[in-house]
């Protein structure tokens, strides 16, 4: 495998298999593509086993989705296979490394500015939804940078 593949956001998972797959009493699994949403054509009950227990693993992947974030275990536990990640907040990080920490490194001073700026003490700080407020940043995309210094007269 090329080292780049190493950034890809399922390189831990991909690399955990293919290691644990090496060993010698192992060498009797094989792998099988199996079509994704076949039930839109046929039932779940003519499916075969693999088809169904395919999208039984789909259906769970979509279910966990819709739970609150703080209901689902984000620190990705190491491995004998993958002895070192980046854990920022509590949370695995699994792609867009750069952004990730350059925004982990940046939050704190920008905080402090925007507290500074307003003459707001800890208080006021604690007081601001700032998740509602990334959200509503978030929807002027193309105009982020702009609001933010507009709302917080930078």
């Amino acid at each position: 495998m090329q080292h780049y593949y190493t950034l890809d956001s399922d390189w831990a998972l991909i690399i955990n298999i293919r290691t644990i797959l090496l060993l010698p009493h192992y060498d009797h699994i094989s792998f099988q593509w199996i079509t994704a949403h076949q039930d839109n054509k046929t039932s779940y009950a003519l499916l075969s086993l693999p088809a169904q227990l395919n999208l039984d693993a789909y259906a769970l992947c979509s279910r966990i989705q819709r739970y609150p974030k703080t209901d689902i275990y984000h620190q990705v536990p190491l491995t004998p296979y993958c002895t070192a990640h980046l854990d920022i907040d509590q949370q695995t990080v699994t792609s867009n490394y750069k952004s990730r920490i350059r925004k982990k490194c940046s939050k704190q001073p920008l905080y402090d500015y925007i507290a500074q700026q307003n003459d707001w003490g800890t208080t006021e700080m604690t007081m601001i939804d700032w998740p509602l407020h990334k959200h509503a940043l978030q929807h002027k995309h193309a105009k982020r940078q702009h609001y933010c210094k507009l709302v917080h007269d930078i």
